[in-house]
């Protein structure tokens, strides 16, 4: 049996970088924080080794996330999430990230 209470469950994100399209911000159960309609110009967040930001185009890469601030610009505004530490992999203009709680 699989037990599925709050403790357990990872969030996950998912956005894309550099496209003028809705995309959206989701997290555990599709539960979604916010739609972005905007392009997102950069990301910035806290890995064990430092912040780093991620502008479109970036190389792929996949690292250890730290208990931070999540960072998105968009066109004129930035949105900012609370993460609890967890994984971010970035591929292809798309950024899959996986933490152990996040607070809008």
């Amino acid at each position: 049996m699989i037990d599925h209470s709050d403790d357990d469950r990872s969030e996950m994100m998912r956005m894309k970088i550099g496209h003028l399209r809705p995309d959206l911000l989701c997290i555990t159960d599709m539960e979604c924080l916010w739609e972005v309609f905007l392009e997102v110009k950069e990301i910035i967040l806290s890995t064990n080794s430092g912040q780093i930001g991620i502008l479109p185009n970036h190389t792929p890469i996949a690292t250890a996330i730290d208990i931070g601030i999540l960072r998105i610009r968009l066109n004129d505004q930035w949105l900012t999430i609370a993460l609890m530490g967890g994984f971010a992999r970035m591929y292809n203009n798309e950024i899959t990230i996986l933490v152990n709680d996040a607070e809008k």
